[in-house]
């Protein structure tokens, strides 16, 4: 096929994809923004609901204010008086309001008096319901001027509360005065009227205050979230909407896609012709495989110092020029990689014997320090029961004991912690009943184990240490005047087996549960004897060998702490 021909084809391909991608994008796109709209619109019917429904909580409010600022009002709640209920508290005042009850609160907010007509004008004594709904610690009494939705008479009720005070406003209040009107499908009915938005409630979970969800290609419905004054209950309410805008979106879309295919299909034409006059040269295809040619020779590193050679004062020449220079930077980069790479091995070489120098001396030490213990410790021993020697000397000696012992515990704790890091690739593991390991430990009070034959792979000396490492730290760390408890739960969870031994000592404080595994690290709240402060260090260091996990946790100071150890039931070498 010749190159016109083929450099026709691949335009016409080029251009039925474009075509294709384009109007398909486009036909996204516009659908999109007509969707987004059309929810806009939804939310913005939901807002004019949600600022229907408050205003009516607004208008009831103030119905209700102007009853609590009123002398008679105020006297009523103090006498109860006949003549007040005679003119005011009846049918007719229920129905010039616009609501369904009124009550009467005194300052402590016991119930004393209330009137209530249902939805179909029925009168109802509900002085029990009020006295069990509105008890005088209810919330409503503590603070002015409350309003909102409640769950009453099993029916939505917007209520707003105000406290009794005179005409003038002064004081004290001598109670409260509730308006309570039920939110009925028939209002609904009403606001749905007022404002043109068809609305009801629904029985529906929403995860956000609005949701827009539509139906099919011809309705769409809204939804609206109230939370009741507790804050405990919500009301759902749903509007419904023609779609329209979508109706409108469909002629919109297609009278743009077929534009769009239109113009690109004149474009590709054009372009087809334009591009066969031009590319049509055989001396840029040979110089462009030339250079092709070259560069496939330069892929061998053994190359890299050759360069493209190119004939001609172009675009192409200087496409050549710039390939060139990247060969430069490429050969600079090799020979610096090259040269890096030497200097990281000998350093990492220098790094490993330094390591390694390192624990050599950490041993050395270690063991240079615990030798001479052993005579100072059996020395101190024997002058302290030498009866010759004063009260102050032996005050002394103790001092010396303390800080001998100090020392080896702290010397043997560092040697446990370098032993580990240089014995890791020796280290024996069996199959171990997890029940057997903790009753071995005769300090810990009591051990829940619904299966007694839990097994994993473990170094059992090692993780009776971890296990003797913790129970002594609930020891230490006991409250002074408790007596200390120690329990443990082993449970089987998957592949995993998870060991939880908790206490009754003096906590944890929450910075301080990150720290407890660093090296060295004492909590202040610690006054008991001797520690260094790797206990807990060697414990992590022997978990992460068996491939787990360790955690603490604590409520806090007083309050106990919780160590949580978590091993796979098999055991991996490959992981260590």
């Amino acid at each position: 096929m010749k190159l016109k021909y083929k450099l026709a084809l691949i335009v016409s391909i080029i251009s039925i994809l474009t075509i294709l991608f384009s109007t398909h994008f486009l036909y996204l796109e516009t659908k999109n923004d007509y969707l987004e709209l059309e929810k806009r619109d939804t939310l913005h019917q939901l807002e004019q609901v949600n600022g229907t429904i408050k205003n009516l909580i607004e208008v009831i409010s103030t119905k209700s204010l102007d009853w609590s600022y009123w002398d008679n009002t105020y006297s009523f709640a103090l006498d109860l008086n006949q003549e007040y209920i005679e003119s005011n508290l009846n049918a007719e005042t229920l129905t010039n309001l616009q609501i369904n009850l009124m009550a009467f609160f005194d300052s402590k907010g016991n119930y004393l008096y209330s009137i209530f007509v249902d939805e179909n004008n029925t009168f109802l004594n509900i002085s029990n319901e009020l006295q069990k709904e509105f008890q005088s610690d209810n919330l409503i009494f503590k603070t002015e001027n409350t309003k909102g939705i409640i769950d009453f008479y099993n029916k939505p009720t917007i209520i707003a509360v105000q406290p009794i005070l005179k005409t003038d406003g002064s004081g004290p209040s001598t109670g409260f005065i509730l308006f309570g009107k039920i939110l009925s499908k028939k209002d609904l009915g009403y606001l749905s009227e007022t404002i043109k938005i068809p609305m009801d409630f629904v029985d529906f979970k929403l995860n956000s205050s609005t949701y827009v969800k539509p139906i099919n290609e011809n309705l769409i419905f809204g939804f609206i979230q109230f939370r009741d004054l507790y804050n405990t209950k919500d009301y759902i309410i749903k509007i419904e909407s023609n779609r329209e805008i979508i109706a409108l979106s469909q002629k919109v879309i297609q009278n743009l896609v077929l534009t769009t295919i239109i113009i690109l299909l004149i474009t590709s034409i054009t372009l087809t012709f334009t591009l066969n006059e031009y590319l049509l040269n055989n001396v840029v295809i040979k110089r462009l495989h030339s250079i092709n040619e070259q560069i496939k020779s330069m892929q061998h590193k053994t190359y890299l110092n050759k360069r493209i050679t190119v004939i001609g004062n172009d675009e192409i020449k200087d496409l050549s020029n710039r390939i060139n220079k990247y060969l430069d930077s490429i050969e600079i980069l090799n020979k610096n990689i090259q040269k890096k790479s030497s200097e990281l091995s000998i350093a990492n070489k220098q790094i490993t014997q330094m390591l390694k120098d390192k624990d050599d001396f950490l041993i050395q030490v270690s063991h240079n320090l615990r030798t001479p213990l052993i005579p100072i410790k059996n020395l101190t021993e024997v002058l302290l029961k030498n009866k010759k020697i004063c009260k102050k000397g032996k005050k002394d000696l103790e001092i010396i004991r303390r800080n001998a012992n100090s020392l080896e515990y702290l010397t043997n704790d560092v040697l446990n912690l370098l032993s580990l890091d240089l014995n890791k690739n020796t280290i024996k593991f069996n199959n171990v009943k997890i029940l057997d390991l903790l009753n071995e430990n005769k300090q810990i009070t009591y051990i829940e184990c619904k299966n007694k034959n839990i097994t994993a792979e473990i170094n059992k000396e090692m993780m009776s240490k971890v296990i003797s490492i913790i129970v002594n730290n609930s020891i230490k760390y006991k409250q002074p005047k408790l007596k200390s408890k120690i329990n443990a739960t082993i449970k089987k969870e998957k592949e995993k087996i998870s060991i939880e031994i908790s206490d009754n000592g003096i906590g944890i404080e929450k910075e301080n549960i990150t720290k407890i595994f660093n090296e060295f690290f004492k909590t202040e709240q610690y006054q008991g004897g001797e520690t260094t402060g790797l206990g807990l260090t060697i414990a992590k260091k022997i978990i992460t060998l068996h491939n787990g996990s360790i955690k603490a946790k604590s409520k806090g100071k007083n309050k106990g702490t919780t160590i949580k150890i978590e091993i796979p039931i098999k055991h991996s070498s490959s992981s260590i």
